[in-house]
């Protein structure tokens, strides 16, 4: 994986969500992640549904893989992301062990699916997640990867 611009990742944009109104502000945990990514960004409102969050989250940025992370939780550590974003690709990749949740997506292989879906009002992520063909990592995987650098 290539870092650009003073060691970030520039071949990934990270996007948090606002999972819960109540939560802290996403810009704290959007600077934490400015530390590993050239490009991050927050999601003003947090959107209807589970699948509406990560469809503006992939609607925010328009770089070719995207990791989301919901503002509900406090800053992961950088071994997880970057375990995650070193990850082999696939339409998309979740951790949905510890604190927080982890995804990252392939955006052009992702977002039409979830846009069909919110268009047929379904708004839940499991089966959208089976449809793209997602792979959920066991956290004791990720935590090991992390740890072997």
């Amino acid at each position: 994986m290539e870092a650009a611009g003073e060691g970030r990742l520039g071949n990934v944009a990270a996007v948090v969500v606002p999972g819960d109104p109540a939560a802290a502000p996403p810009q704290r945990l959007a600077d934490a992640l400015a530390r590993l990514f050239e490009r991050v960004e927050t999601v003003a409102a947090p959107a209807a549904s589970p699948l509406a969050r990560v469809v503006a989250a992939l609607d925010a940025v328009a770089t070719p893989r995207v990791l989301v992370v919901d503002a509900s939780f406090e800053a992961p550590a950088d071994e997880l992301v970057l375990a995650l974003t070193a990850w082999p690709e696939r339409p998309a990749v979740v951790s949905r062990a510890g604190s927080p949740p982890l995804a990252i997506y392939v955006r052009e292989q992702v977002l039409p699916r979830a846009r069909a879906r919110l268009a047929a009002g379904d708004t839940g992520v499991e089966g959208w997640l089976s449809e793209c063909g997602a792979e959920v990592i066991d956290p004791a995987t990720l935590a090991a990867l992390a740890a072997d650098g």
